[in-house]
């Protein structure tokens, strides 16, 4: 199980917030039911609810979907707010979001902050 990945969900699970997947694998039955329309091509889009989050979290309990991501960004009207690579082992956040110290602790060494955006 990937928790950086779950937390990653569950941190912006609560801001109305879009998910954005590149997964050539995860053209399968397991997310198809609750993905959006998508303009960006090669990627798959989720809204980040609370529902959608525990869904995340039953399919990386049981069907460990993080192995299958190539990157993943997050957005909130357009504006990106992270950025995960390599399975969502690692990842980059916009130097906008407040992130919080129990995250910062149990994942120091997976994450960055962009200079840039």
């Amino acid at each position: 199980m990937n928790d950086f990945f779950l937390d990653i969900i569950h941190l912006f699970s609560a801001t109305d917030c879009d998910c954005y997947l590149q997964a050539p694998d995860l053209d399968n039955n397991l997310i198809q039911d609750f993905l959006d329309d998508c303009t960006i091509p090669y990627f798959v889009k989720i809204r980040l609810s609370a529902e959608n989050a525990l869904r995340f979290t039953d399919l990386e309990l049981n069907h460990r979907v993080s192995q299958w991501i190539q990157s993943m960004e997050i957005r909130k009207d357009a504006k990106l707010l992270f950025e995960g690579y390599d399975s969502v082992e690692y990842g980059l956040f916009s130097k906008e979001v407040a992130i919080p110290d129990w995250f910062r602790g149990k994942h120091k060494e997976n994450f960055g902050t962009s200079p840039n955006w």
